[in-house]
Order: C-alpha cells, then sequence, then structure tokens
C-alpha cells in the first residue's frame, strides 16, 4: 500500500491505494487544523503525527510500502530539502523527507503536488492521443505539471513548470508574489489574488461568490476580467512554447460557484499563430477531483521503485 499526502495552501489531503489501484482510504482537512506551527521542527512533528493518523486504520499501518507527499513548493534536486514554499510557508527550508523518514519509520518521497495531480489525470488518458500535455490547477496558487512525449517533465534540477511564477512585466515593480519574486502571474491569477481584492474591499464575506454575477458587480467584475487576462498571457505563453495536444483545468478555483467554466475551456485558442495548432488541440476538466494526486503517486511509485 501507498499513502499519498497532497498538502496544500488551504487544504491537506491524504489517501491510502493498494498497487491495483483500489482506494483503501480518503480524509481532506484544512490546513491549519493540521500545521499550526511555523517552526520547523514543530511543522514536522505535526505532519508526522497526522501522517501517523492517517494510518491507524485496520491492516493499514504494517502495509504501507511508501509514503508519497505532493507539496506546493519547488523542492531539491535531491528532492529532500524545500526551498522556496510560497503558499505554505510553514514547510519551507525543511529537509523534509529525510526527517519524516527518521520519524515515520518508513519510506518517503517529495514531490511538487501538480506535478503529481497531472499525472495522476494522465493515467486515465489515451496516451497515444495525449503525449503532450498541460495540467493547470488553480488554488490558493496556480501550479502546472508537463507531460512531455508521455513522460513527466521536471526539468534539469526538478525546478520546470513554475508557471504561476512566470513574470508579467519586464522592468519596475507592482506587486510581490508570496514567492519573493515580483508581478507573477498567480499575483492576480489565482485564490489568494480573490481573497486579497476583496479583503481589501471590505467584502471577505464574499470571497467564495465572486464569479457569481459578476458581470454586474464592478468589483467583482475587475478582479474577474484582471484575473482571466493574466491566465490567457500565461496559457499563451505554454501554447506557443510547448504545443500541447491536452490543456487540463483543476483547482478549487474552478469549481467555485458561478465559475465560467466554458470561458476558461476556450481561453487558450484565443491566440494561435495558425489555424492547424487549434486542430490538435483539446481542453478538458480534471476529473479525479481531489484524489488525482494519489493516482499520480501510485503511477509514479510503479515507475520508480
Amino acid at each position: 500500500m501507498i499513502l499519498a499526502v497532497d498538502v496544500g495552501g488551504t487544504y491537506i489531503r491524504t489517501g491510502v491505494i493498494d498497487k491495483k489501484g483500489s482506494l483503501i482510504s480518503f480524509k481532506k482537512n484544512r490546513i491549519a487544523e493540521v500545521i499550526k506551527a511555523e517552526e520547523g521542527n514543530q511543522v514536522i512533528h505535526q505532519l508526522a503525527d497526522y501522517l501517523q493518523d492517517a494510518m491507524k486504520e485496520p491492516g493499514v499501518l504494517s502495509n504501507i510500502e511508501h509514503i508519497w507527499l505532493g507539496v506546493p513548493s519547488i523542492i531539491a534536486k535531491d528532492r529532500d530539502y524545500i526551498l522556496n514554499s510560497p503558499n505554505v510557508p510553514a514547510l519551507q527550508d525543511i529537509a523534509l523527507k529525510s526527517i519524516l523518514e527518521k520519524t515515520l519509520g518508513k519510506t518517503v518521497s517529495v514531490e511538487n503536488d501538480v506535478n503529481l495531480s497531472t499525472l495522476g489525470e494522465y493515467t486515465v488518458l489515451d496516451h497515444e492521443t495525449y503525449r503532450n500535455v498541460i495540467g493547470i490547477f488553480i488554488g490558493t496558487g496556480i501550479g502546472c505539471g508537463l507531460i512531455l512525449n508521455g513522460t513527466l517533465f521536471t526539468g534539469a534540477t526538478n525546478l520546470a513548470a513554475e508557471f504561476g511564477h512566470l513574470p508579467t512585466r519586464v522592468t519596475g515593480k507592482r506587486l510581490q508574489c508570496n514567492c519573493g519574486l515580483y508581478d507573477c502571474i498567480e499575483v492576480w491569477a489565482s485564490g489568494s489574488y480573490f481573497e486579497r481584492e476583496m479583503r481589501k474591499a471590505g467584502r471577505e464575506d464574499e470571497i467564495p461568490y465572486v464569479f457569481v454575477n459578476h458581470e454586474i458587480d464592478p468589483l467583482k467584475n475587475l478582479i474577474v476580467e484582471t484575473f482571466f487576462d493574466y491566465l490567457s498571457f500565461g496559457l499563451y505563453t505554454l501554447n506557443s512554447l510547448l504545443n500541447p495536444n491536452l490543456f487540463i483545468f483543476g483547482g478549487g478555483v474552478v469549481n467555485m460557484e458561478g465559475f465560467p467554466k466554458e470561458r476558461l475551456l476556450n481561453l487558450p485558442y484565443g491566440r494561435l499563430r495558425h489555424p492547424s495548432i487549434a486542430e490538435s488541440l483539446e481542453t478538458k476538466f480534471a476529473i479525479l477531483g481531489d484524489k488525482a494526486f494519489i493516482y499520480g503517486a501510485l503511477e509514479y511509485y510503479a515507475n520508480h521503485s
């Protein structure tokens, strides 16, 4: 059995799955309920306690062969040390893999969360038809996973596909991203953007409904139009650079009430150099939902164990 854990900016999700792909258990909690500390050692202890609790299902603990952690972070080449974690800063500068292995007595692997979710979604696709796939998952931040020529692509040092941190300005500085840089796409195309702008206007109670009737609300309409403007900039860039067969969209934002799903599905077609590109391009929503990362972890385990 494999224990797969998705540590997100808002939620932490945990699933136990066997090697045949049967889901044994699944649970979802707010990250603030699990990781309450800010100091590294305390964070590790709280996360370890949560994982121990997840393995307490009857017959699970002794059968867990591997623990996979998906984190919204950039991870060192050794896939141990967390270099930067803008939306879960409590994980930053921690040797996550080695400490958890020592604490739990289990083999642990750490991977970017959206890499695992994209790989999970890829497992249910026809691999002959879809060889080049881009997963875009919009939540607290905005993450990206790349399947290139049928293989998960993570770059020379495991830092590829940081779509949310593509720059949107060449000169000057407007707004600082949680990553420390300025004017990343994520600053304007993520759940944290909605929260920031609605709180600034004193309308934080309406954050979950930012898309509802936005056309008749000047503030919400400005927020939504800005979101799509910046998102389209990034998608056009990926289209031109990688020429994918398929964009897969997922994450909490696309499931918010009133979200204009057709508009998002049509967005990558807005700027193409030739009509033939559209003929080979498809857009879809993720179908595995909160559990995509679990199947991605299983696929990764099968191919790397």
